[in-house]
């Protein structure tokens, strides 16, 4: 028998504001809780400006889901305007981060070899 838990994951995309993102942080934590039985693991993807009042929220939470970033960038730190590392992202506690999304390559072009990089930070930098 397969214990592997069922994954669930909510990507927020570039969507809600800070009360909106709040709120729903809130509502899946309290689902999370009532549920602590079930074998099942949840995270949410809130937007990069949500993620710091998602995770304060999330802080106080009995059972709340796993935090997860929408994207990362591949370099520690740097000249890259605009971009965020993967430590920044640890540091305010996201633990999972969403590489080679079909938007992001779509939309912005993103090559393979770029996603095997951003895939390879974060996975180096013990983010799921």
């Amino acid at each position: 028998m397969n214990t592997r838990p069922m994954f669930i994951g909510g990507n927020w995309k570039m969507h809600g504001d800070r009360a909106s993102a709040t709120a729903l942080a809130r509502d899946v934590a309290a689902g999370c809780a009532k549920d602590v039985e079930v074998n099942v693991e949840t995270a949410i993807f809130p937007t990069f400006v949500h993620l710091d009042p998602v995770a304060t929220l999330l802080a106080h939470a009995p059972a709340p889901p796993l935090l997860g970033a929408q994207d990362a960038f591949h370099e520690p730190q740097g000249a890259f305007t605009g971009e965020v590392s993967v430590p920044m992202l640890a540091d305010l506690g996201v633990r999972a981060v969403l590489t080679g999304h079909s938007e992001r390559r779509h939309i912005l072009g993103e090559s393979d070899e770029l996603v095997a990089r951003k895939t390879r930070a974060v996975l180096d930098g013990g983010l799921l």
